[in-house]
């Protein structure tokens, strides 16, 4: 029988990311004691990022993952990259302070600067699309929402404006909506093809990954090794540092 994943099977649903992504690299299974200078716990869009930025910097960097690159968040997701947080500008800022807060401001802003360059730098085959994000709004109160965000965002110099209502239907394709603004940074990638494309950057840069890592569980962490037990021999990854939060927090079973 076999095992689930947060009550999946360990194969990536049907999908049209899947259709169209290419295929994944070749990855291996941990088969050996392995030394490195940084350990990373899953392969999403933080793991492997982190691994590549890593190794760009010189260190040895071993990626370990469940399934395989992009299963889970990050191969599902609806492929929007959008600028921002969460919270709007100002919000960041009151909550933050205004040096920490507006630093924090400026990195979510340039984020899909950084994924577009990443996947020209790297040449990933993802469908990349720079045309900008598009939030549209027919109620009273949600029309009042996205101005102010726009507002906030052409204050500190961002290419956002609000979409003329004439325009509206013709540019959404819809006639519901009474409002909308479009923030020229955003755009839209095949998710999944950009995650596996960023593990064979990673690969080529030489990042070791090894995935279908099945019982996560029984990883021991300590503040000098991740260890993986098996039936009649013990298989180990010695690193100085540990990136664990990498992944979508998907217990194994």
């Amino acid at each position: 029988m076999t095992a689930l994943l947060a009550g999946e099977l360990p194969v990536l649903p049907s999908s049209a990311w899947k259709l169209t992504a290419p295929p994944p690299p070749q990855c291996s299974s941990l088969q050996e004691t392995v030394e490195a200078d940084v350990a990373i716990i899953g392969s999403g869009f933080t793991g492997l990022m982190t691994a590549i930025t890593l190794r760009e910097a010189g260190k040895t960097v071993v990626v370990v993952d469940a399934i395989e690159p992009g299963w889970g968040a990050s191969g599902r997701n609806n492929g929007q990259v959008i600028p921002g947080l969460k919270w709007d500008p100002d919000v960041v800022v009151q909550r933050y302070g205004a040096i920490q807060g507006a630093r924090l401001v400026e990195w979510s802003g340039t984020a899909p600067t950084l994924v577009f360059e990443t996947i020209a730098k790297h040449e990933i085959n993802c469908f990349p699309v720079q045309n900008g994000w598009i939030q549209p709004a027919y109620t009273g109160i949600s029309i009042e929402t996205i101005k102010a965000r726009c507002n906030q965002w052409a204050r500190r110099g961002a290419p956002v404006e609000m979409i003329p209502e004439h325009e509206l239907e013709h540019m959404l394709g819809t006639p519901i909506f009474r409002s909308a603004w479009i923030d020229r940074r955003g755009g839209s990638i095949n998710p999944l093809a950009y995650a596996r494309g960023l593990a064979t950057a990673a690969i080529k840069l030489g990042v070791s990954l090894y995935t279908y890592l099945r019982r996560t569980a029984s990883y021991l962490r300590t503040h000098s090794h991740v260890r993986q037990r098996r039936n009649d021999s013990t298989n180990r990854l010695f690193c100085l540092y540990m990136v664990w939060p990498a992944t979508n927090r998907i217990p194994s079973r």
